[in-house]
């Protein structure tokens, strides 16, 4: 889900590969996202830090493992496409 995001910002013309950093824990996923989309692409979360906008597209059972690190993310604009994750859970760790 997070790639269809992805491919459909850079394909409209609302963002540029340049203006987007994508954060996978898997250097395999990185290297393709990297090549596909021309994307930075980065291993920890922390380093998105500061970014303006901000997809939140992990697996829902994973956001608990996550969440510190999330916490440190310095952004204006969150979006969350985490089913079973409720707002107030979001509002908590931004």
């Amino acid at each position: 889900m997070g790639e269809a995001i992805l491919a459909r910002l850079l394909s409209s013309g609302l963002f540029t590969p340049d203006c987007i950093i994508v954060s996978h824990p898997r250097s395999e996923r990185r290297e393709y996202l990297r090549q596909k989309y021309q994307v930075a692409v980065v291993s920890e979360n922390t380093a998105v830090t500061g970014c303006g906008t901000l997809l939140l597209a992990v697996k829902p059972q994973q956001f608990a493992t996550i969440k510190q690190e999330l916490a440190q993310i310095q952004t204006n604009l969150v979006i969350s496409i985490l089913a079973g994750v409720s707002l107030a859970s979001l509002e908590v760790v931004f």
